[in-house]
């Protein structure tokens, strides 16, 4: 197995694809804060993780962050699925499940755990250059930073899933965001219609950890400042941990089972 994640790893990183997403990753929240400064008058030294995150800018980041997610899963799941690589390694003797497996392993690490890093990374740079700010917690948002591994790892194993079905990382991508995006339409009809929707969707969970609508004005230094309420009850980290890693357990397992069960080309 090991060999087929170091062989999987080595595909990632000769892969152009692969670099213009991790580019993107880095680029977006910059240009997303040059926008806002120059459209908003807002100076950039005002700019601080608090008001980052206060501003919704970390929202509208994350969001854009899933679908870079999504791009590596699906590389990891279906990347190789058209080029017999797969038969070659069967060939060779590793089993169904080490193949499978290699590349759900290399899928959560390139589509989650470097997500989640260059997701937190302007919070390092905006908090080095102007200091974290009065509007929110630094602990909480931490917190909720570190949370969204959770609906993260969620949307990489359902696009693995669907990118394994379809044999193609590009069909994988498309048909796994059209799923997505038609789910998040359907529990936005049934939010007009005040059915509770909480944790049936991923990118609703994100919007959770990285929106808050409780505010409260107080007077810093002679200034009113606005402080977002960014504290995590213990109820709804325990039901969003719950629900995002039994789905992903689904997900991993209906595509195991199809993986095990269909022949290759």
């Amino acid at each position: 197995m090991l060999n087929i994640i170091k062989s999987q790893n080595y595909t990632f990183r000769r892969s152009k694809g692969t670099w213009i997403t991790i580019a993107s990753m880095l680029i977006i929240p910059l240009f997303i804060i040059m926008l806002i400064c120059r459209f908003e008058n807002t100076k950039f030294s005002d700019f601080t993780p608090s008001f980052y995150y206060g501003s919704q800018t970390m929202a509208e980041v994350a969001f854009i962050f899933l679908l870079c997610s999504m791009i590596l899963s699906c590389t990891a799941a279906g990347g190789d699925a058209g080029d017999k690589t797969i038969n070659y390694e069967l060939i060779n003797g590793h089993s169904r499940n080490k193949v499978f497996f290699s590349r759900i392993i290399v899928g959560i690490g390139w589509g989650v755990l470097f997500v989640l890093v260059f997701n937190v990374i302007p919070l390092l740079y905006l908090s080095l250059i102007n200091g974290w700010g009065d509007e929110t917690s630094m602990r909480d948002v931490v917190l909720r930073s570190a949370l969204a591994f959770f609906p993260i790892i969620r949307i990489s194993t359902f696009s693995m899933l669907i990118a394994t079905v379809a044999r193609s990382k590009g069909k994988g991508l498309g048909y796994g965001y059209t799923i997505i995006m038609f789910w998040s339409l359907i529990l936005s009809i049934l939010d007009e219609f005040g059915i509770k929707t909480n944790y049936l969707g991923a990118e609703y969970d994100l919007m959770y950890l990285f929106v808050s609508e409780k505010t409260r004005n107080v007077v810093i230094g002679g200034k009113s400042v606005t402080i977002f309420d960014t504290a995590v009850s213990g109820d709804s980290m325990t039901k969003l941990i719950i629900v995002s890693l039994a789905l992903s357990l689904v997900y991993i397992i209906v595509g195991f089972i199809y993986f095990k069960k269909t022949d290759r080309d």
